[in-house]
């Protein structure tokens, strides 16, 4: 009997809950038995989430583990990671030599440690890649004490000429996979796998027929980072543009006074929380384009949740270019447009907005088809094969 032990140690209630839920599927559609260890309020999200799957759940057995709870402010952040790498040690350094060990989340203060004992104990262990990976990439000193300690383990470790590692990583994409290959040494750039990132879609429809005016924005969190600024300057050109309307819906980590004076829809609370589940639906349900701001040289090393949301909700995107979403217009068609850079974002936004630029009709049932768990758990099946995972 195939058997994989599926390790979650830092997923609290709806953190992650969309990867969980898919990868926990798509390993339960390759081994026979998954062993899922999370805590209980991740668990419960991801539950939710499977029940939309047709797998045989009897595969998947639970065993709970000590995930700290609380909220979503740094300081529980931080306790969370703490926690989950002495969990990550602790796991690994019990586990017989035989068992397969997938990690869903690299956290990098368990991860020296973590390959010091698989190298001493052979023991056996896949870890997911996530927004990391861009600390090797980052030459900006920025964030606080614990920021820049995680981007000091993650260059130390991934950027070190003669790592020799018995850890094998998974990446979310072959677009993700190249830069891989391009930044670290040949010898650590053979530990790297890559799947693309499934998802668990729901049953939305998409508009019928576009809003007058045009409605069009942001969905999540909105920082600098993603695209604050852009957001600035588009809304400032596009103040006079009756037939087109601005939106942010999420919370705001930057100065909202700029946002209002161009007239860009805000949340009922400003953005200052996250918003109501009936808010933040109903928001979404009223756009006609999902706008993405990140700059261009973004998502070489991560994959976007973000994306995958506006495929569920069946909304065509509109986005600066980067290397991810590229590669995945190009691997499963366009479902929207990307712009080369802030002009022609505008000029995009302004044709569509006047109607001279419409969407081509997207099929979203078979967009959703060939992101499923269902689908491209061959692509996770063939990936574990070239590491002798199977």
């Amino acid at each position: 009997m195939k058997t994989i032990r599926y390790i979650d140690t830092y997923s609290h209630h709806t953190i992650h809950e969309q990867f969980n839920a898919s990868l926990l599927t798509m390993c339960a559609l390759v081994y026979d038995r998954v062993e899922y260890h999370s805590g209980c309020s991740s668990r419960k999200r991801v539950d939710q989430l499977l029940e939309r799957c047709s797998i045989d759940r009897s595969r998947i057995h639970h065993k709970s583990l000590w995930v700290w709870g609380g909220g979503f402010s740094r300081i529980n952040n931080i306790l969370r990671l703490l926690l989950s790498a002495f969990q990550n040690i602790r796991i690994v350094l019990c586990a017989g030599a035989e068992k397969l060990l997938l990690f869903n989340y690299n956290n990098l203060f368990s991860l020296l440690a973590v390959d010091w004992l698989c190298r001493i104990f052979q023991r056996r262990v896949l870890i997911c890649c996530h927004g990391e990976m861009e600390f090797i990439l980052d030459k900006k000193n920025w964030g606080g004490f614990f920021v820049k300690l995680q981007r000091k383990i993650a260059v130390r470790f991934f950027l070190a000429s003669k790592r020799k590692s018995r850890l094998y990583f998974v990446v979310m994409g072959d677009s993700i996979l190249f830069h891989i290959r391009q930044t670290v040494s040949p010898e650590l750039a053979e530990r790297f796998i890559s799947v693309d990132h499934s998802y668990i879609f729901g049953s939305t429809r998409p508009r019928v027929e576009v809003n007058k005016p045009l409605q069009i924005g942001t969905v999540g969190v909105l920082t600098e980072a993603k695209g604050y600024d852009t957001l600035c300057v588009l809304a400032e050109r596009l103040q006079a543009m009756k037939k087109v309307k601005l939106t942010v819906t999420g919370r705001i980590f930057a100065d909202i006074e700029p946002l209002e004076r161009f007239g860009v829809d805000l949340p009922c609370n400003k953005g200052i929380a996250p918003l109501e589940d009936e808010e933040f639906r109903e928001r979404i349900e009223r756009l006609d384009y999902i706008l993405f701001l990140y700059p261009t040289d973004s998502y070489r090393m991560i994959a976007s949740g973000a994306v995958m949301d506006a495929v569920d909700k069946a909304r065509p995107i509109v986005s600066l270019r980067n290397d991810y979403f590229s590669y995945l217009f190009n691997k499963y068609g366009n479902f929207g447009f990307l712009a080369e850079d802030t002009s022609h974002l505008l000029h995009l936004i302004e044709q569509l907005g006047q109607g001279e630029l419409q969407c081509s009709a997207i099929d979203f049932d078979e967009l959703r088809h060939k992101m499923s768990p269902e689908v491209l758990c061959a692509e996770l099946k063939t990936a574990l094969s070239t590491i002798n995972w199977l």
